[in-house]
């Protein structure tokens, strides 16, 4: 999971996973996938918009760098169910904090590595970071404000 809170400065798809395009199987949004062995005309992921979070499948770790202009929003609507979002918050915060007064409509967050439900002292995600991915299941509609 890739998460980006800057404004590329270049968005095509190709551009901003350049550097790990030979490693790369298959890269997703909510809505749209890049599969570099398909014809471009094929392809519902063209570019790389600001705050959508990237599931990426490569054949081998990489670590690579995208450089942009900083943006950062003040909030993001959730829907009811599970939501996939980048985090474009100014500074790390917990997910107590992030939730606020809406903390009951929380259920689940998680990244590939780590969880917090909110009802849990065993969760291990601690810190909600700028810039990274998230799965977030809500039990109703959330309106988050950073």
């Amino acid at each position: 999971m890739v998460g980006s809170d800057l404004v590329l400065e270049n968005s095509l798809i190709e551009s901003a996973l350049a550097p790990i395009m030979t490693s790369l199987i298959l890269c997703k949004t909510n809505s749209a996938f890049y599969n570099p062995l398909q014809s471009s005309h094929l392809q519902s992921l063209r570019t790389w918009e600001f705050g959508v979070p990237l599931l990426i499948n490569l054949s081998t770790d990489v670590t690579f760098t995208v450089s942009g202009t900083s943006f950062i929003t003040n909030g993001i609507t959730l829907q009811k169910g599970w939501n996939f979002i980048t985090y474009t918050g100014e500074a790390e915060v917990t997910p107590d904090q992030l939730f606020g007064s809406q903390l009951s409509k929380l259920v689940y967050i998680k990244t590939f590595d780590e969880w917090y439900n909110p009802y849990n002292a065993l969760s291990s995600l601690q810190r909600i970071i700028p810039g990274e991915a998230y799965f977030i299941k809500l039990n109703d509609e959330a309106t988050l404000s950073w």
